[in-house]
């Protein structure tokens, strides 16, 4: 049962973990090899197919479960805690966040390509929900704006550094709804930016979508003791700059300055 499901999932991890050349699936036959000769993978992936309702990340780690152990040991604090851990780890390599990394590295990479995979599928297969989604703008839309090609890396950086697998992972294993609220806000400037740009006004949509999508990520970059309210505001620019995205920045890491 499922069978087709599990072949193209199979195939589409093993693709992604392959293109970034990590060393237990150095190519995408080697991922195939590994996917595949473990035992129980196909079994857990089936539990979740078809996907008809929002994942949790402790539901992808029992897919995971089987091969995890063949690439890393558990981290102390578990796996969910760590990747979140790591993942801050990326946007914010001075934060240290997560100083074990690199015990741990192989298994958290294959972990969140897989919660990548899956929740993309999620995404195709659940109507549209603005405290949970991003309807992130077309190439055909961005390429029009002059703020196109900075839109283009924040979409980039946005996949290849987990931002959304470490908002979903931030449900579950911290107390705040911080994807809500990011959600809400993009929903919510999309729409009113559409609706301008419907009635003639001159509007940069990649813009706009890039600095709601991205005003609040300095969030994750606050570390423990650090006041939120106050320091948000430079880790947002900080993400940024070091991107090359110094026009979203400009709006996103000042989008209010009410509790200064």
């Amino acid at each position: 049962m499922h069978e087709k499901q599990i072949r193209t999932i199979t195939a589409l991890v093993a693709e992604s973990l392959a293109q970034q050349g990590l060393p237990f699936a150095k190519d995408k036959k080697a991922a195939l090899e590994l996917l595949r000769g473990t035992p129980g993978w196909g079994e857990e992936l089936a539990q979740l197919l078809p996907i008809r309702r929002r994942l949790e990340c402790g539901e992808v780690l029992e897919v995971c479960a089987p091969i995890l152990p063949k690439l890393s040991p558990v981290p102390e604090d578990g796996w969910l805690s760590f990747c979140y851990r790591y993942v801050r780890s990326i946007l914010y390599p001075k934060g240290e966040f997560a100083p074990d990394a690199a015990e741990y590295e192989d298994g958290a990479r294959f972990f969140l390509t897989v919660l990548q995979t899956l929740l993309d599928l999620e995404r195709q297969a659940m109507p549209f929900d603005p405290l949970v989604d991003f309807q992130f703008l077309t190439p055909e839309e961005y390429r029009a704006c002059d703020c196109g090609r900075e839109y283009e890396r924040f979409l980039h950086y946005f996949r290849t550094e987990y931002v959304y697998e470490l908002m979903r992972l931030g449900q579950e294993v911290t107390p705040f709804r911080t994807l809500g609220h990011i959600g809400g806000v993009h929903h919510i400037a999309m729409t009113a930016a559409r609706g301008l740009q419907k009635a003639g006004v001159d509007i940069d949509l990649a813009l706009i979508s890039g600095a709601a999508a991205a005003h609040d990520i300095g969030k994750y970059g606050c570390r423990p003791g650090e006041r939120v309210p106050y320091l948000h505001y430079y880790y947002t620019d900080q993400w940024l700059l070091e991107r090359h995205m110094e026009g979203i920045s400009h709006i996103a890491a000042n989008h209010s300055t009410w509790d200064l």
